[in-house]
């Protein structure tokens, strides 16, 4: 307790001199014993999504408290509310098939028509980072839990030789096409990240997006 009102009161300051905000967002996990690793996952996120924002002194003032329970900015009320918005939007991870244009829920060049399988984030155990291939290209491995399993085994069986895409925030991430050994597994994996930080942001994003939860807190407004 006394080093999170240590690292609050050393933000505070640091506003008085800018005429920014606290802004602080308690976390909420799924499964609290991987508190530790999403902690820092959610840290890497957060930070990322500032530096998306242009904030690159804020993602450098972005703290965590020692249980991993709360996150800290020093930040701008205007790039507070847009932040905000991107930590509190779900993830929408999706593994779709291939459909028609009058079933279709998005549309995606030199693909066509896509919809949702029912594999959601919901189903989402963990994302894991894998070591550059030959060519220095990443992937990332994203496993089911045993319900999002039966569901992509069953997603392979009916769809052998086809082609599934995944999507976050219906977006295009990566496309396959289904192997007979495919239905094996319990996991997809998603390639041709160019490095590994890229693929590493992908891992973190979803796998914070699956078990994480942002509840913002009132902020320490400055004069």
């Amino acid at each position: 307790m006394k080093r999170t009102t240590a690292i609050i009161g050393m933000l505070l300051i640091l506003a008085g001199c800018t005429r920014s905000s606290i802004v602080s967002y308690e976390l909420r996990f799924s499964n609290p014993s991987l508190a530790p690793e999403l902690s820092q996952a959610a840290l890497r996120v957060v930070q990322g999504r500032l530096y998306a924002l242009k904030q690159d002194a804020a993602a450098k003032t972005a703290t965590m408290n020692a249980s991993g329970s709360l996150l800290s900015i020093l930040l701008d009320t205007n790039n507070a509310a847009t932040l905000t918005k991107q930590l509190t939007s779900p993830l929408n991870f999706s593994i779709m098939t291939q459909a028609p244009a009058n079933q279709a829920e998005m549309t995606v060049e030199k693909i066509g028509g896509l919809r949702g399988s029912g594999i959601t984030e919901k189903h989402v155990e963990r994302a894991i980072l894998n070591p550059p291939d030959a060519s220095g290209k990443s992937s990332v491995t994203v496993v089911f839990t045993p319900e999002g399993t039966a569901l992509w085994k069953s997603l392979c069986k009916q769809n052998l030789g086809k082609i599934l895409a995944v999507t976050v925030r219906h977006h295009l991430v990566s496309t396959l096409t289904v192997g007979p050994n495919d239905e094996k597994s319990n996991s997809v994996q998603v390639s041709g990240a160019p490095d590994a930080a890229i693929a590493q942001a992908f891992a973190d994003d979803v796998n914070v997006g699956s078990h994480v939860t942002f509840l913002p807190r009132s902020q320490n407004a400055q004069p």
